[in-house]
């Protein structure tokens, strides 16, 4: 084999992380070492544009808690139950303040022993009330009860102390849309910031979807795999319309970027040529494209927003908007109820986040930095622009990564999760869903009552042992064994919420884009 084909074949293979390596012992230790950490150099095409990967991070004011991060749908809350989550590694707790009439963040850690807001319960003043001690709280933070203390002498004065009172986030409802601010000395500079909204979302004639999902894989790697549209035909054949023979080159360009994130453009797309798309990243946690397609002289749009909120280490949260320059009829929503849109969702999250979450373990076990991306991933076309474009924003800007909170280790875990648990549907939405848990809650009683039908029936049927019966006999049996099927079809719905597994190599050009799995 020739030196220069020995050289690109031991780059290729480091390279692709198979640790093979051919024929070094001709090279010169510095040439291998060149080999092994630069981009391949191929003279027939042009590799997207790299800035130096020796440079210094830019010194950056940006600052990961000073910003609003869209964790929620009010929509699916439950106001009478407080909802757990996480924002930078902060536990928290959301509830609806009745007596304010709007939503309420807090740390989820009871002043008293630390116990866990988010296990206890609106009391009837329309307080959280821990489920530990029974101390309550309201909106501001402000303790209001404490079961333990005597009306009399200093414990009658505890409620008042600072100590006693929860930390509170600011929150911000917009729209449809709820934000966090994860500083809570920040409520100030929260005020004045305002919220990043994608004001062409709600304008007159669209019609919008919504789904929230927790992931097991990070922040850089979602912000990574939402900004690369070529993986669409390939990860999620058979889903919405998209088939892997539409896979394709895609002409990227990153128009402008800066510290506040970057924007671009791509000539054509997955699903048409013709068909335009405009990006905008909004640091830190918004990505949406803009599409408008040109057919029989009308112009038509649409968008896919994705706010993005990093939660712990090696996991996060998604609030995926699809939204339409078509306003539908008033009787869709019966015909595709939200619980149904929130399912068809969990199709698409579901297509690439067992190999997103070993992307993930495979990144960190090389132990190299987010700035060396370049290093450990070999991107030679100009589809993976917008990845580059976020990858220098994170090393120039985002100091390169996440910073979460005190306390908080900021190292990935290393084990790889079975698929049973990246692909858990329960724990990652209907679990914080309050439309899934009553549409899951209501499908399960039709269940029940079908098969209570059926067993019913089928005694009716051999109670009327007459001969003159037998028609009503064969009815009966008929009915009883419609109902038998439809419950256990209903069975196959209700793991739709639950856990679905996806098997890449069983998803063919005439199959199910699904395989079912159950646990």
């Amino acid at each position: 084999m020739p030196r220069r084909d020995a050289a690109r074949q031991i780059e290729f293979e480091a390279q692709l992380g198979h640790h093979v390596v051919r024929h070094h012992q001709s090279l010169p230790p510095i040439w291998f070492k060149r080999l092994l950490y630069s981009p391949w150099k191929e003279p027939s095409y042009e590799m997207p544009e790299l800035e130096d990967e020796e440079s210094e991070t830019e010194k950056s004011d940006f600052r990961w808690n000073a910003n609003w991060y869209c964790v929620a749908l009010p929509e699916d809350l439950d106001k009478n139950v407080p909802t757990p989550l996480t924002v930078l590694g902060i536990p928290m707790v959301l509830w609806f303040d009745r007596t304010q009439d709007k939503w309420t963040c807090f740390l989820d850690q009871c002043p008293h022993r630390l116990a866990p807001l988010s296990e206890g319960r609106i009391d009837e003043n329309g307080h959280l009330q821990c489920s530990y001690h029974g101390w309550s709280f309201k909106g501001d933070g402000g303790c209001t009860c404490i079961p333990q203390a005597s009306t009399e002498g200093p414990e009658s004065r505890a409620a008042a102390s600072d100590r006693a009172r929860v930390t509170s986030f600011s929150v911000r409802e917009v729209h449809d849309l709820l934000f966090v601010w994860p500083d809570a000395k920040g409520a100030e500079e929260a005020e004045r910031t305002p919220v990043p909204l994608l004001d062409e979302l709600y304008a007159e004639g669209i019609t919008r979807s919504s789904v929230v999902r927790d992931l097991e894989y990070g922040f850089d790697v979602l912000a990574e795999n939402i900004t690369d549209p070529s993986h669409l035909p390939f990860a999620h054949h058979g889903v919405g319309g998209l088939r892997r023979k539409q896979g394709k080159p895609l002409p990227l360009t990153l128009q402008s970027k800066g510290a506040d994130g970057f924007t671009g453009v791509s000539g054509g797309y997955v699903f048409s040529d013709s068909m335009q798309s405009t990006v905008e990243f909004k640091a830190p946690g918004r990505f949406h494209y803009h599409r408008v397609l040109e057919k029989d002289g009308k112009s038509r749009e649409s968008f896919t927003c994705l706010y993005m909120t990093p939660t712990v280490p090696g996991k996060s949260r998604l609030v995926l908007i699809d939204a339409f320059g078509v306003k539908l009829p008033w009787y869709f929503k019966y015909l595709r109820p939200r619980w149904l849109a929130h399912l068809q969702s969990q199709d698409i999250l579901d297509g690439d986040a067992s190999f997103l979450h070993w992307q993930q373990v495979q990144y960190a076990n090389t132990g190299a930095s987010a700035k060396e991306f370049n290093k450990v991933y070999f991107m030679p076309t100009a589809s993976d622009r917008f990845v580059i474009g976020f990858r220098q924003w994170l090393s120039k800007f985002g100091h390169g990564g996440v910073q979460y909170a005190a306390g908080v280790d900021p190292k990935i875990p290393l084990a790889v999760l079975p698929k049973e648990k990246v692909l858990n549907r329960y724990e990652g939405h209907t679990k914080h869903c309050k439309t899934c848990q009553e549409a899951l809650r209501q499908i399960e009683a039709l269940r029940v009552g079908l098969v209570v039908a059926a067993v019913l029936l089928t005694a009716s049927a051999a109670v009327l042992s007459s001969p003159d019966w037998l028609y009503a006999r064969v009815g009966l049996l008929t009915v009883a064994l419609t109902a038998s099927g439809a419950a256990w079809k209903l069975g196959d719905v209700v793991q739709l919420f639950l856990f679905r597994g996806y098997n890449h190599h069983e998803v063919g050009p005439e199959k199910p884009p699904m395989v079912f799995s159950k646990v």
